[in-house]
């Protein structure tokens, strides 16, 4: 009887899953931190935009890669464990092999016992024929220990496999666990992106509405801000379609909405609705007043007008432009965006052309606001003697800058 031995395959060391990638990840969000956890989304400079969303950028890369990673070891790891479980199969075929032979032999023994074949060698008729049978039984007792060791190494090596397939078993359950801790990580990491892009968009139509306010008083520095902005609008990274909320106005007709530009997913239309609600307050006409050339809201118009005075008094010619109607805005959203109630309402910015800010956004368009011009120039610059004194004292007149903005002043820093 020939016994065939499956030759034994080592199972491959299990490294810890992920552990690189995870802390290549880690360095990166060590050496970034989570600024966009941090900064004030409408306060910062375009500068600092922009870092911001290469660290969002760079996290969301080292997540991908985590959660890549995280798959491959997760494969190689069920590879490896279906691996062992061929192996101990082999392995328990070959004991099974082998306790069946064992088996026959101890049948063969019993009839055919080996005293029986001794007393027989003895009696042998000459003496080639008893050295032919001492021969015999010398094979078959080498035979039998064979077996009996083979068997015991088969033993051996089938307990082996069962402890190399609990291992790999085990390694392959963390890998699993590991993968979808990095697919959780990176859906986290995702909705941080989408958080930041919704303020983003915030920040991009109250820039905008700025543009528009200044387009009238400084037409080269409304340019600038609208390409910035464009740019900025190009680094927003796909969202879902933007759904027109239940109360928005309805012009009697279904409303498309456009994907943001990146996005694959169809555009889709939203039906009408049966009785149209009211259309948003209409923030275009508050009590107003004009003092010293400055259109405001009528409270704020004596703070506004004495700091104008002192500010003449000390030297500096400060003027500006306040109140700007939100009717302007909506005509502006109607030529750049679209005649319907959700172009004008609720289509995000970036998707107009070019960019307009929705009505609304500007505190100008409240009359809260004031863009100061120095000596007629516009204060872009907190170096201009015009920031310098604002800085100082417009605080004592209810005014707060937006620090990305020198020459934006209001009664809430926005």
């Amino acid at each position: 009887m020939v016994v065939s031995l499956s030759l034994p395959i080592a199972v491959g060391a299990q490294s810890g899953p992920l552990g690189e990638a995870r802390d290549e990840r880690d360095e990166v969000q060590d050496r970034r931190a989570e600024v966009a956890d941090d900064i004030d989304v409408l306060e910062a400079s375009d500068a600092e935009i922009d870092a911001v969303l290469d660290g969002i950028d760079a996290r969301l890369a080292a997540q991908q890669a985590e959660l890549d990673g995280a798959r491959d070891a997760a494969d190689e790891a069920a590879a490896a464990e279906q691996a062992a479980r061929s192996d101990l199969r082999q392995a328990r075929r070959d004991v099974e092999t082998l306790r069946t032979a064992i088996a026959e032999m101890a049948v063969e023994s019993f009839v055919h016992p080996p005293t029986v074949d001794l007393v027989q060698s003895l009696q042998a008729a000459s003496l080639s024929d008893a050295l032919l049978q001492q021969a015999y039984l010398d094979a078959r007792a080498k035979r039998d220990l064979t077996l009996l060791d083979l068997l015991e190494t088969a033993e051996d090596e089938a307990e082996r496999r069962a402890a190399d397939l609990e291992a790999a078993a085990a390694a392959a359950a963390e890998a699993v666990q590991a993968a979808e801790a990095a697919l959780t990580e990176l859906e986290s990491e995702r909705s941080r992106q989408q958080a930041f892009a919704a303020d983003l968009q915030d920040r991009i139509n109250s820039r905008l509405a700025e543009a528009a306010v200044l387009a009238e008083l400084d037409a080269e520095l409304a340019d600038q801000i609208q390409a910035e902005q464009a740019a900025l609008i190009e680094r927003i990274p796909p969202a879902p379609d933007p759904v027109v909320p239940t109360n928005a106005p309805d012009d009697g007709g279904g409303t498309t909405t456009t994907n943001p530009p990146g996005s694959s997913t169809p555009p889709t239309t939203a039906p009408p609705t049966t009785q149209p609600p009211p259309p948003p307050p209409n923030p275009d006409a508050p009590p107003l007043r004009t003092v010293q050339g400055i259109t405001v809201h009528a409270e704020i118009a004596d703070d506004l007008d004495a700091l104008l005075t002192a500010a003449a008094n000390d030297g500096v010619n400060l003027s500006g432009w306040g109140y700007r109607s939100s009717a302007s805005q909506i005509a502006l959203r109607r030529a750049h965006c679209g005649p319907t109630n959700y172009d004008i309402w609720y289509k995000p910015a970036g998707q107009c052309s070019p960019p307009t800010a929705i009505p609304g956004r500007s505190l100008h368009e409240q009359g809260r606001a004031i863009d100061f011009t120095h000596n007629a120039s516009t204060i872009t610059s907190r170096s201009s003697p015009g920031f310098r004194w604002l800085a100082d004292h417009a605080a004592s007149y209810g005014l707060f800058n937006l620090p990305s903005e020198p020459w934006h002043w209001s009664t809430n820093g926005g």
